[in-house]
């Protein structure tokens, strides 16, 4: 007899005391979906800056404010799209493009879109790989920087989601020094930038992951929903399963407790004193207490005990139990 057989001849007993609160399933525990709506035709998506709130890379790259963006959300190829443009590059921001391995070999492309970076996502097994070398020797041929991300998992690629961010800003940033110096002694006046074209095998999965990260990194009001609606919109064939929605909200979690952290120590360096803290009293059933000392485990649990003291202890339910008494 399995394992199965003798819950089934347990549960189906006369001398049954408890009843189950749900109904049991062999199926293997998995985490929550992440629903993401289409983007509606009157999306009322706006793409800006968040603020700098004293990031000194954010502040670095307040320039990006000089592109228009509303010109880049009005482009939308979802209903335009065709089967073989999967096989192509898609501009998602203005300096910022999404495609597949294949489309880095047309060079007519990157020189005519001026693509000044090339940064690959590939797994780790193929960093030796002929292929994936042959096309970032494009970068050479054309006088590009190039620079490649190699992970083993999804799980790992989420640690590389910072790295692979401040590639992008250092490279835009030195590019825009470097471009605005040339075009002032040009005598050019139109904005000048450089452009980075991340890619991976396919294009529409793990450096999907590096441009929503980013999106969610850089804009304000844009978490992971709105961001995946905004990529559908440039490239349509992109493909983000649950696994990575899951872990891109996670990411998202992160992004915002380190605002947040940000945020209150701006708040503190320019009010100062709202930094002191008073010194604690004691109050009048605890005695009097040395708050100089260290608190340590011992004088925990003595202002535990203390607490305790008069009080009986109740047991509080936590959650649903998984069987309930008859």
């Amino acid at each position: 007899m399995s394992a199965f057989d003798d819950y089934d001849s347990i549960t189906s007993a006369d001398d049954v005391y408890y009843v189950s609160q749900s109904d049991y399933t062999y199926r293997v525990p998995t985490p929550p979906r992440v629903n993401v709506a289409p983007p509606g035709i009157d999306s009322d998506l706006n793409l800006s800056l968040r603020p700098a709130n004293g990031d000194p890379s954010m502040e670095a790259l307040t320039f990006l404010k000089e592109y228009g963006y509303q010109y880049t959300i009005k482009k939308d190829a979802s209903y335009s799209w065709s089967y073989d443009k999967r096989y192509q590059a898609q501009e998602i921001l203005p300096f910022l493009y999404l495609g597949p391995m294949m489309a880095v070999a047309r060079r007519d492309f990157l020189q005519q879109e001026g693509i000044t970076m090339l940064l690959a996502v590939r797994p780790v097994i193929e960093k030796q790989s002929t292929v994936f070398n042959r096309v970032l020797n494009v970068a050479d041929e054309l006088g590009l920087q190039k620079a490649a991300i190699d992970v083993g998992s999804t799980q790992e690629l989420i640690s590389f989601l910072p790295k692979a961010i401040n590639m992008i800003n250092e490279h835009i940033y030195l590019a825009h020094r470097q471009l605005s110096q040339q075009h002032s002694l040009n005598g050019y006046s139109k904005p000048s930038m450089g452009k980075v074209l991340v890619f991976c095998e396919s294009g529409n999965e793990k450096s999907v992951a590096i441009i929503l990260a980013y999106l969610m990194q850089m804009f304000a009001d844009m978490d992971l929903t709105r961001a995946m609606q905004y990529v559908h919109t440039r490239r349509f064939c992109v493909n983000v399963d649950d696994n990575m929605r899951f872990l891109l909200t996670g990411y998202w979690d992160y992004l915002q407790a380190k605002w947040m952290v940000d945020a209150s120590h701006t708040h503190q360096v320019a009010n100062p004193e709202s930094r002191t803290i008073p010194a604690p009293q004691a109050s009048s059933g605890s005695g009097n207490r040395d708050f100089s000392r260290k608190r340590g485990f011992d004088v925990s649990m003595d202002e535990h005990d203390e607490d305790m003291d008069g009080q009986e202890s109740e047991t509080v339910p936590r959650g649903n139990a998984p069987f309930r008494d008859l």
